[in-house]
Formats: structure tokens, C-alpha cells, sequence
């Protein structure tokens, strides 16, 4: 389900565009890909979100840069497939991709990378995430096996342990935090300092909970530099992130900075700001995809 405003951009003076680049990188090079496991078999609540299912090192030679397309997995372990509402990969927090959905069928799922690539000589971890359902069961195991991928290397090496890191599920239920988009008050305009969207955060949860990062994406044709600046605040115009200096592609993360508090059952509005430096054919519609892009914790106190 997607929560989302819809804008236009109307601007007097205008600046040119910022031109989203696409790279191609030559098909050659070794890719290595190692599951990397850092911690224990481990139990989490359902309806969790977020949870790491499987770590993959990617490095690359020194030959040449390696772009990955796509990274397909598979679902194996005793519980349903059904549990899993979506899989997704994260990068340092953030998410490089679209989201996907196992095949009941044969429990694979294609994960599609955004303009994703390892450098020369390079090398970095990505997570494979998953959504669990409310609804899973209890005492459910899961785990995933890299399967193949798509990826721009005549060559490719691949190391991952026979026993997987398994996650099983617990009674314990997990909180949420829904943000609705609502209608800005007045008509999106060039310049700074202004306000690109509206959240409404609501408190499913009857213990308190913390915001940590939302990630918008834009639906419209403002990319990259278009928005500039970005960071959330309250209605009475308290910071409540660190800055973001523009869109990465068409999505930005913003973090949280501390954590912003929200009580069991608590509704609270913040506004997202930014410098709008588009032209008047660029759109604004921003939208968070899917409840995982609202990242948040539990108070255990």
C-alpha cells in the first residue's frame, strides 16, 4: 500500500535541470560472492520488519568495475513461505531495490538492484531483508540461500556456507508506526526552505516507540538535484534529522537524529523540507512505498 501526496511544480524564474547519469561498465572482471554470517541463529517478533535473512560480500577485481542487476534467492527452512510478506536489499540502511515477493511455488524470489555496482579493487556487504506478515506463525524457521543473479562479469565466485543462518519466530507481536501524506497547504513553488511533504505518524503499538529514518520516494520526474536539503522537523519548525544534501535518484533516506519519540498510540505531524531547485516540467509525488520505510523500534522499558 503506498501513502502518497501529489504536487506540481510551478515556478517563475527557472534553472535547468539536473540530468540523472547512467553508467555502463565494461563486461569484464572477477565477481566474488561470500555469505557472511555475524551472529547466532536468532528469534524475532512477528510482524517484524527489517529482519536480515542473509548477508552477501560482493568484491570486484581490479580488472574493472561490476555492475549487479538483480540477485535472486530462495526460501528454505521449516516455516511457511507465506509468512514473508517481501524481500528487499539494504545497503548501509539504505534500500537499493524494489521489493519483491517469493514464488509459492518454488520459494524464489528476483530481487532487482537500482543502478547498483562494486568498484574496482572494492568490496562491500549488502543485507537481503525481509517483512514478516502479523500473522506468521509461531516457532516458524526461515532462512535464505543466494540462488544466482544478473550481474555484468563474464566471471563469477560463489562461497556460502551449507548451513544458512536461520531466524524463527516468536509470540511476541511487534509494533508499528503508519505515515499517512497529507495535502500541503499551499502549491509547491521554486525556492528554499520549503515544505515538500506533510507526515502523519500514528503509534499502532501500546508501549512507546521510536522513529529512527523514512525513506520518500518520488513518483513524479524530479531526480537527484532537483530537491535539495533535505531534513524533517516538527510543525513548530524543530529539527528532528540531519541535513540530506539531495535526492539519490529518485529516493532519499532520511535518518532521525535522536531517534524521534512517539507514545503507545500517539499521533504526530512532521514536515519534510528542502530547497526545490527543478525546472517547471519537473513533478513532485512523493510517497512511502511500504511500511518498512518507516524505520522504528520498541521501547523495552
Amino acid at each position: 500500500m503506498k501513502f502518497f501526496s501529489s504536487f506540481f511544480i510551478a515556478l517563475l524564474s527557472l534553472q535547468p535541470a539536473l540530468a540523472a547519469r547512467q553508467t555502463t561498465f565494461p563486461a569484464s572482471g572477477l565477481l566474488k560472492i561470500e555469505q557472511v554470517i555475524f551472529s547466532r541463529n536468532t528469534s524475532i517478533a512477528r510482524g517484524a520488519k527489517r529482519v536480515p535473512l542473509l548477508t552477501l560480500k560482493l568484491s570486484a577485481t581490479c580488472s574493472a568495475p561490476v555492475s549487479v542487476r538483480s540477485i535472486s534467492v530462495k526460501h528454505v527452512g521449516a516455516g511457511s513461505r507465506e509468512d514473508i510478506l517481501r524481500l528487499y536489499a539494504v545497503l548501509g540502511g539504505h534500500r537499493v531495490s524494489s521489493f519483491a515477493q517469493l514464488n509459492r511455488r518454488d520459494g524464489i524470489a528476483d530481487i532487482r538492484l537500482w543502478n547498483f555496482s562494486v568498484g574496482e579493487c572494492a568490496a562491500g556487504t549488502i543485507d537481503i531483508v525481509a517483512d514478516f506478515s502479523s500473522n506468521a506463525a509461531i516457532g516458524g524457521q526461515h532462512a535464505l540461500v543466494f540462488v544466482q543473479g544478473n550481474f555484468d562479469a563474464p566471471r563469477v565466485e560463489v562461497s556460502v556456507p551449507q548451513t544458512p543462518v536461520t531466524t524463527q519466530t516468536t509470540p511476541l507481536p511487534a509494533g508499528s508506526v503508519t505515515a499517512t501524506l497529507l495535502d500541503l497547504p499551499l502549491q509547491l513553488s521554486y525556492g528554499a526552505g520549503r515544505t515538500v511533504a506533510r507526515v502523519q505518524l500514528d503509534s499502532s503499538s501500546d508501549r512507546d516507540q521510536y522513529v529512527t529514518a523514512i525513506t520518500f520516494t518520488n513518483e513524479g520526474s524530479a531526480r537527484g538535484g532537483d530537491l535539495q536539503n533535505l531534513h524533517l522537523t516538527t510543525n513548530a519548525g524543530v529539527r528532528l534529522s540531519d541535513t540530506v544534501k539531495t535526492l539519490n535518484g529518485d529516493h532519499v533516506r532520511v535518518v532521525l537524529n535522536p531517534p524521534f519519540h512517539l507514545s503507545a498510540n500517539d499521533r504526530k505531524l512532521i514536515l519534510l523540507k528542502g530547497d526545490v531547485r527543478a525546472s517547471r516540467r519537473k513533478t513532485v509525488e512523493l510517497v512511502i512505498e511500504e511500511q518498512s520505510d518507516i524505520e522504528s523500534s520498541v521501547s523495552r522499558q
